[in-house]
């Protein structure tokens, strides 16, 4: 059986074409055939290729639009690049073998086509040049390269921090004795605390200061400004045996004053806590200094 068909582009484009130009792979258009269609089942209806063992037929059918008796519209796409005429597919329903004629097509290729005269060239990696390693290893290198040059201004930094600490230490010396000099400064406290002309928080925080400064006038480290765990570090490396006796002692007492309160008893025991630490110290450091000297002298 013999249908008589043209195409059109769209559902509202109203002129019917013998010949479709400018159709891509993929692209829908439709197929609005006339003949004896009284007995087409739409239900299995198909396109099959003139040639068995084609893999793909010309046309797809996506859609039946309409069917009527003599009347039948499909929309259709196309995945075969090259011309195509309407006889070279069949239109089947499972029973009946229907042939088309009326109308051509031409598919092309969205991508771009390489002239046969010109041999296949590959496209040149971004930005321009070749890259002979896989990214991630220039990615690496660009790191290593950092790394090398950001270290040293690291370390740099950190020696001039290191020698600007140890530079103030002049600026914290005192005439007397770093024992006398605390207790000078803890009279002034006790009597602020006393007579409440300072509010406990403040005073709180002057007693952290004065353990700084006994610190680093007794010892000879940086202690008023630096971290706790900086002013240990350094208490290990210039005076190990203060250290190994009361850097867990400091540790915990700078905790509870941290972590404690500003009530009158709050301040009575951080008052009487500090000065036993200090006493512990200086008395340890004297009694090494003196068994020193008197080892020096024998």
């Amino acid at each position: 059986m013999i249908l008589n068909c043209a195409a059109r582009k769209s559902i509202e484009s109203k002129d019917l074409l013998a010949e479709m130009k400018g159709l891509t792979v993929g692209e829908k258009f439709i197929v609005q055939c006339s003949g004896d269609l009284s007995t087409l089942q739409t239900e299995s209806l198909r396109f099959l290729p003139l040639n068995a063992q084609d893999p793909t037929p010309a046309l797809t059918l996506l859609q039946v639009i309409q069917k009527q008796d003599t009347q039948l519209e499909l929309l259709v796409t196309s995945y075969r690049v090259g011309p195509h005429t309407s006889k070279d597919v069949h239109l089947v329903d499972g029973l009946q073998v229907f042939d088309m004629e009326g109308f051509s097509w031409e598919i092309t290729s969205v991508i771009q086509q390489q002239d046969p005269q010109k041999p296949i060239q590959p496209f040149p990696s971004y930005p321009g040049w070749q890259m002979s390693y896989p990214i991630w290893m220039y990615g690496l290198f660009i790191l290593l390269l950092v790394l090398i040059i950001l270290l040293p201004l690291h370390w740099i930094r950190k020696i001039k921090a290191y020698k600007k600490s140890y530079e103030k230490l002049k600026d914290y010396q005192s005439v007397l004795l770093p024992l006398d000099a605390f207790y000078k400064e803890l009279r002034k406290h006790e009597k602020n605390f006393d007579l409440e002309l300072k509010p406990n928080a403040e005073i709180k925080t002057d007693l952290e200061r004065e353990l700084r400064l006994f610190l680093t006038r007794e010892l000879q480290i940086p202690a008023v400004d630096e971290p706790l765990p900086w002013v240990l570090k350094e208490m290990k490396h210039k005076n190990f045996r203060v250290y190994r006796n009361f850097s867990s002692t400091l540790s915990h007492f700078f905790r509870e004053l941290h972590s404690g309160g500003t009530e009158k008893k709050d301040l009575v025991y951080f008052f009487e806590r500090i000065q036993k630490i200090v006493d512990a110290i200086d008395f340890f450091v004297n009694k090494n200094k003196k068994t020193t000297a008197r080892g020096s002298s024998i």
